[in-house]
């Protein structure tokens, strides 16, 4: 396994992030830390609206637009530029690591979604995008499914609420993955209607 690449048992299902940084670089896989347990999160918010059993994390292809580690400790960035992940080269590569899955792909984030447009794979799977499941990512979402607004859990007061800051955070991150399964389910169900 690699940095920014994890291969799933099946080839149904992959999932594109940016790029890898610090806590991947740790873990030595994609996809780690708080990015890694929204990814889980999501995946079993999917697996019973979508009637999939093979959303798992060991199942699904995991890997990034970018494949370098990107933080700015050690590269004085977050992120490579959109020039670097539509190099040629870098989407031969995507291009072979993602052509073989054949019923979804989700691209979380800007740059992940910037690449896809040139990705064309032999078995046409269905591209859904969505924000980025890092923390950054994740904050832009502002209301929940119902419409309701996610007010940051340091500026609601949970104290006075009765509530630890730690599980209104947690709620809010639940919410907001709510609202990308939907955004998933929503863009999926007008593909097949198209």
């Amino acid at each position: 396994m690699s940095i920014h690449l994890q291969v799933g048992k099946e080839k149904k299902v992959a999932v594109v992030f940016s790029c890898p940084g610090r806590h991947e670089e740790q873990a030595g896989r994609p996809a780690a830390a708080a990015t890694g347990r929204n990814l889980d999160r999501l995946l079993a918010l999917l697996a019973p609206a979508l009637k999939r059993g093979d959303l798992a994390r060991e199942r699904v292809t995991t890997t990034n637009a970018w494949p370098r580690v990107e933080y700015r400790a050690k590269t004085g960035r977050s992120e490579a530029t959109d020039r670097e992940v539509l190099a040629p080269n870098n989407l031969r590569r995507l291009q072979l690591e993602l052509e073989e899955i054949s019923d979804l792909v989700i691209f979380c984030g800007r740059r992940a979604r910037a690449v896809a447009v040139h990705l064309r794979l032999k078995h046409r799977p269905c591209f859904v995008y969505i924000e980025h499941l890092g923390l950054r990512g994740l904050s832009l979402l502002r209301k929940d499914v119902q419409g309701r607004a996610i007010v940051a859990a340091d500026k609601f007061g949970c104290q006075a609420a009765g509530m630890s800051l730690r599980r209104l955070q947690g709620e809010n991150t639940e919410r907001r993955l709510e609202v990308l399964a939907a955004s998933i389910r929503a863009q999926l169900s007008a593909q097949r209607e198209g």
